[in-house]
């Protein structure tokens, strides 16, 4: 049996990831894995045992990736990792840590990928599609895509349509469309739903409309959502963002498709942990 490589993706930004990952390293290499790293961070880790190679080459030839920071760290790596069918485990030294699932004092549970000895969980994504025209850009949300104002204190106009019918129109800072996964990030700050994430659907939440009676609606996992932009704007400038990335300018004339991805993230759960058992110590019991 040839031996196992862990793709190891540092946020050398946080604080103490540095340490964090030469332990993920020795760890590894304790139970035969060879941990693998981008040729850019070679000059920060020396004489660990490491392999080093460009992102594309690790990637492909990596059993599974493991990312050391904080939630952001492992959504961003993820979504990469899934279009390469690579699973992903995070070990969490950022704030909340509500998907890096295992803490820097517990890096001895990743002995258990060796011996099959862990739940893989299959997250949904959105397929995120903005037409200019004839062109077409294509993005991909594990958690969100949000369409809102810009630094103007003005609230924007969109229409909703879902398969092609027509929803509802919407004064507003904007709206966000969530996967369950996403449905405890701004979502939840927004006053939409906690959804399990083995459940699939889409959930829409305006935020701070215009209202009385606005609400998150949840679409079913094969409905093809579709916003558009109010036809008067007053300069005011709306935006795409995707999982909290850059923040990208739509134009008058755009449309932007929102649908479920047909890949999926793969998170390897080594503790076993249950969802609701991570939401009450991650942010209920934090108020």
């Amino acid at each position: 049996m040839s031996e196992l490589k862990a793709f190891l993706i540092p946020n050398l930004d946080k604080p103490n990831s540095l340490n964090c990952t030469t332990e993920v390293c020795r760890e590894l290499l304790k139970i035969g894995v060879i941990p693998c790293l981008e040729d850019d961070k070679q000059k920060h880790f020396t004489r660990i045992g490491a392999l080093f190679g460009s992102f594309d080459s690790i990637m492909r030839g990596c059993n599974f990736v493991v990312t050391i920071g904080g939630d952001g760290t492992l959504l961003h790596a993820a979504k990469k990792a899934a279009f390469y069918g690579k699973p992903v485990v995070g070990v969490n030294v950022g704030r909340l840590g509500f998907m890096s699932f295992i803490e820097p004092n517990n890096l001895s549970v990743l002995n258990r990928v060796t011996n099959g000895d862990y739940n893989t969980e299959n997250r949904m994504m959105l397929e995120i599609i903005k037409q200019s025209g004839n062109i077409e850009q294509s993005y991909y949300a594990l958690n969100d895509a949000v369409i809102s104002k810009g630094i103007k204190a003005q609230i924007i106009d969109l229409n909703v349509a879902c398969n092609d019918k027509a929803v509802s129109s919407y004064r507003a800072d904007g709206i966000i469309l969530s996967t369950p996964t996403g449905s405890t990030a701004y979502n939840m700050a927004a006053g939409g739903p906690v959804i399990s994430p083995y459940v699939e659907c889409i959930t829409m939440t305006p935020i701070c409309a215009h209202s009385l009676v606005s609400r998150t609606i949840i679409f079913s996992p094969e409905d093809v959502i579709s916003v558009t932009s109010g036809k008067e704007r007053d300069g005011c400038e709306v935006y795409l963002t995707v999982d909290g990335e850059e923040a990208i300018k739509i134009d008058i004339e755009d449309t932007i498709i929102i649908k479920k991805s047909s890949v999926y993230v793969k998170l390897l759960n080594l503790e076993y942990k249950d969802f609701f058992e991570v939401l009450n110590q991650k942010v209920l019991l934090r108020g």
